[in-house]
């Protein structure tokens, strides 16, 4: 993320690339002096290898969010930083932890995660938070729960 505040995910400017992120790559936004709102617009398609959420970083996805093919955590959010999904969230192909949680998830739609390498699909580390709100899901496919 290059934009100096928060802005639209489908906006190539924001992104220190000049492209919008691609499958095959990393999606980082920065930790920050102050709040960086990154919104995912309803009915658009974004994609990403990984997405790590720095502190006082958010993402809001309004539409469907993939995260496919990381070496180590499908999202990372650090303390501070939050993740807000209203729409769909699927994180799949990941070799280590398919979520992990230093900070906030707020889940109004669906989160997906699936085919993971290891067995620990979300890892909610001291003052993380999944709040799933009454209606949404979280769906864990091909994984053992015992680790959940």
């Amino acid at each position: 993320w290059a934009a100096i505040g928060g802005g639209d995910w489908q906006t190539a400017s924001n992104w220190s690339l000049g492209t919008v992120p691609q499958a095959c790559e990393d999606v980082i936004i920065p930790a920050s002096g102050s709040m960086r709102i990154i919104e995912v617009p309803a009915a658009t398609d974004a994609f990403g290898r990984s997405l790590t959420i720095g502190s006082n970083g958010m993402v809001i996805n309004n539409g469907n969010l993939s995260i496919s093919g990381s070496d180590d955590d499908g999202i990372f959010l650090d303390i501070n930083a939050s993740l807000e999904n209203n729409g769909f969230l699927d994180i799949f192909n990941i070799q280590n932890f398919g979520l992990t949680i230093g900070g906030r998830i707020e889940n109004y739609g669906t989160i997906n995660v699936s085919n993971l390498s290891t067995s620990f699909e979300l890892f909610i580390r001291a003052r993380g938070m999944l709040d799933n709100k009454m209606g949404s899901q979280v769906i864990v496919r091909d994984n053992d729960w015992s680790n959940f």
